[in-house]
């Protein structure tokens, strides 16, 4: 006798498939005007929907892996009509973490251990395994909203990835951030980029991913920190305009409360880059780890602001009073 479940799993669509026409219908309505350069011709993130991705690793890599999951090891990545010999992979994630048997996120860098020879004109990208976010499209979707506001924010897409002889699924694929990056967005891309790995406000000292500037790598993070501590709420205002990018930061924090972004910068204090800008001297801050927006849809415009800078910020007159125009712009 034939099982009623195997029946309704055979006459109704695999989740894969549902799932891949979802997210092309998806990249149809949203475009690519948001990005700051390149056309579709050139853009490997808005050319096609879905990259096929193929991973070959030895045996000896994916044990290695299994024991030290953050350890790059080489490994040959079929990708954007490319095969990508001796390309660095190790695993990623922190609460979305899965190990190589299962269906992990992976840090893809092409030129860690081949400079020369980036992909589509692509150093780093990440595969992430969107283990929470069954729609694949939270990232995507405020990734592209953040862009239109005026805030950069890495590309996003998807792909459909295989490791081995094993077929892992649909993923989000992440630009990495890297020089390339920074200097799509930045009139100079030399400045120090920060990430918050360490769960560290500016306040405590941050990695920095990408060192430009010579002298003390915290210099710049720790005026803004001061600015933030200033009593005097005129003066602090005063202080954070001569440090921090402030109409990029409250359109910044508009869009994390409108996208109840419950796990970034304002209201978590987590999952956030920040770029010195070293034309402008000022620093910027950058959308990360989207997973779980339209989360927290019940959030006050101005809520109680765990990021250190946010509070600053609105506890001032006049970054209160803008910070609401631009909310209601």
């Amino acid at each position: 006798m034939t099982s009623p479940h195997r029946d309704a799993r055979a006459s109704g669509p695999r989740p894969g498939s549902w799932l891949l026409a979802l997210v092309v219908c998806l990249r149809g309505l949203l475009g690519s005007d948001t990005h700051a350069q390149g056309t579709e011709a050139e853009d490997p993130f808005t050319a096609r929907a879905v990259w096929p991705v193929a991973i070959e690793l030895s045996a000896r890599n994916v044990e290695t892996l299994r024991s030290d999951a953050k350890q790059y090891v080489p490994a040959t990545v079929h990708a954007l009509d490319r095969v990508a010999e001796n390309t660095a992979i190790k695993l990623k994630g922190h609460g979305s973490f899965q190990p190589i048997d299962e269906k992990p996120s992976f840090t893809v860098n092409f030129t860690k251990y081949a400079p020369d020879r980036p992909v589509a004109g692509l150093t780093k990208i990440h595969l992430n395994n969107s283990a929470h976010d069954p729609s694949y499209l939270r990232e995507q979707i405020a990734t592209e909203l953040f862009l239109a506001a005026g805030v950069p924010a890495p590309r996003v897409t998807h792909a459909w990835v295989r490791l081995n002889d094993r077929t892992l699924g649909l993923y989000v694929v992440k630009e990495g951030c890297t020089r390339d990056f920074v200097r799509r967005h930045f009139a100079s891309g030399e400045g120090n980029l920060y990430d918050d790995d360490a769960g560290h406000d500016i306040d405590q000292r941050m990695d920095r991913d990408l060192a430009g500037e010579p002298g003390d790598d915290q210099a710049e993070l720790q005026r803004l920190a001061a600015a933030t501590r200033e009593p005097d709420l005129d003066r602090r205002w005063q202080r954070l305009q001569a440090t921090l990018d402030v109409p990029r930061f409250l359109r910044f924090m508009a869009m994390e409360l409108m996208l109840g972004h419950w796990d970034g910068y304002c209201l978590g204090q987590n999952n956030f880059r920040v770029y010195h800008d070293p034309v402008a001297d000022r620093i910027v801050f950058l959308p990360s780890g989207m997973d779980q927006v339209f989360a927290k849809a019940d959030a006050p415009w101005r809520a109680d602001m765990s990021g250190l800078v946010a509070r600053a910020v609105l506890e001032t007159p006049e970054g209160g009073a803008q910070y609401e125009a631009t909310f209601r712009a």
